[in-house]
């Protein structure tokens, strides 16, 4: 029922349709859900994910797949770096990407920074060999303690990298110290001063709002700081998202961990005023959450995910979407090389949009993306109950060949995309949740990331000592 009390609570942004869920979406013939490999070449534009799952130290409030790195272990990652090479391998000289100009390449994670980067640059190397390669833009997350050494910029900046993002999520100490972030705000300057150094000219880093002890002003003193100090091409703003089942769920719960818990409604306001000093200071809102005072639209990489572009996921964990197929790689370091030399795809879960799944897709990605063209869509009258519910409501404009969100609209995003949810996929997704919750995992990825104190554990020197707001995970957490 299409009525204002859907846009009470605000619900989280919505980047995966169909989503996609291990229990219900197990690939059982890996040949035949790959077969359009060997079809036509698509007209549509085409990228490479590589999630790189290596961490210095690990954030308990993200939720992708991330192991802690150990500096010796060199031999270790070179043989997984082996097996991202035969993955791509694999993929390359199918006639599906025949004659296909690769336009963008992300290296996400976990820390890609945090490698050696001749890692990189070897990834780089063996795509620009096996496909048809026209790069517009490869980026690449950090970490502001790994992107400090101007020798290692260079060779990344060298082996082809142009933009790098990087999180700092706020500039407050105090609140840094909650989150049990390892760097410092000094380390954020010295990672900005490197990458000037070096000439790096596109470089964006991520903010939180609605964090613990979080007030109105950090806000708004993280975003002038931002501003006048980093001035980056972008500056990336997302609501604190606790996941269930985690143990920063259950640190939240403590009365001791801090006087100010995230709620709904904080994190509404906290959203207004990130979108009333944003606009103050000059910036674009270029996404729900992506702001920008030097372009006027989002990140080349994001807007192809956004647009049904053809992803080519490698790595542990990595998502792709390929002709219409959705599909997630197994998350384990252990079986992903297995995998690959064996399989030759290690694909773990995936699967297929209908035809009105896909118009679907483009009109959930309006609460991201902030407007659609109603042309690149088979049948937009489907949508017209939804599309004057926005209308009439104030949260969309109709502007003839566009639909585009209000500034209203732009506070909720993630209740838009689910407006567009069809009944089937609205079950899957509960479902999904329902199983997340027996089997105590994270729902992101249907994993133990944030769930498991095991996976948290790094070597103690004898003089370590646990902090007592810390949750039950040790020591060190935190980038």
């Amino acid at each position: 029922m299409l009525n204002a009390k859907r846009f009470q609570k605000r619900l989280t942004e919505v980047y995966v349709y169909p989503e996609i869920c291990k229990y219900q979406d197990v690939v059982h013939d890996l040949g035949e859900y790959l077969s359009f490999l060997d079809s036509e070449p698509a007209d549509k534009g085409l990228m490479v994910y590589i999630h790189i799952p290596y961490c210095e130290a690990l954030c308990y409030f993200c939720n992708y797949y991330k192991v802690v790195m150990s500096r010796d272990a060199y031999d270790e990652r070179r043989e997984l770096f082996a097996a991202y090479k035969r993955e791509i391998e694999n993929y390359a000289g199918h006639q599906y990407f025949e004659g296909r100009p690769i336009r963008a390449i992300q290296f996400g994670g976990g820390t890609p920074s945090a490698v050696e980067p001749e890692f990189i640059v070897g990834l780089i190397d063996c795509i620009r060999k096996n496909f048809h390669s026209d790069f517009e833009l490869i980026s690449m997350e950090g970490n502001v303690t790994s992107i400090q050494d101007p020798a290692k910029l260079q060779i990344l900046k060298d082996g082809g990298v142009q933009r790098i993002s990087f999180g700092v999520q706020t500039f407050n100490e105090r609140i840094r110290n909650k989150l049990r972030l390892k760097a410092t705000v000094e380390d954020v300057f010295k990672a900005v001063e490197a990458l000037n150094k070096v000439g790096f000219e596109d470089y964006s880093h991520d903010l939180m709002f609605n964090l613990p002890d979080q007030t109105l002003e950090d806000v708004q003193q993280d975003i002038e700081t931002a501003d006048s100090q980093i001035r980056p091409t972008y500056i990336d703003c997302y609501n604190l998202n606790v996941m269930p089942n985690t143990m920063f769920e259950a640190a939240l719960d403590r009365e001791t961990y801090c006087a100010t818990k995230p709620s709904d409604e904080r994190e509404i306001v906290m959203m207004r005023e990130v979108m009333k000093i944003t606009k103050r200071l000059g910036y674009n809102q270029v996404m729900s959450n992506v702001f920008s005072k030097k372009k006027g639209r989002c990140v080349l990489t994001l807007q192809m995910e956004l647009d049904g572009s053809d992803v080519i996921g490698i790595g542990p964990s990595a998502r792709g979407f390929l002709k219409g197929r959705g599909y997630r790689n197994i998350a384990s370091l252990e079986e992903y090389p297995d995998r690959v030399y064996r399989d030759k795809y290690p694909i773990s879960a995936g699967n297929l949009a209908t035809g009105e799944e896909d118009d679907e897709r483009q009109m959930v990605m309006l609460g991201n993306f902030t407007y659609i063209k109603k042309a690149n869509l088979k049948d937009y009258e489907r949508f017209r109950p939804q599309v004057e519910f926005l209308v009439r409501e104030g949260y969309a404009v109709d502007e003839g060949e566009y639909l585009r969100l209000t500034d209203e609209g732009k506070v909720w995003p993630g209740n838009v995309s689910e407006l567009f949810f069809n009944g089937r996929q609205r079950l899957r997704r509960n479902t999904s949740m329902l199983n997340a919750f027996r089997h105590k995992e994270n729902p992101y990825n249907q994993d133990h990331m944030g769930v498991s104190a095991a996976l948290y554990q790094l070597k103690k020197t004898p003089s370590s000592k646990k902090s007592p707001d810390s949750p039950t995970a040790p020591d060190s957490v935190g980038r």
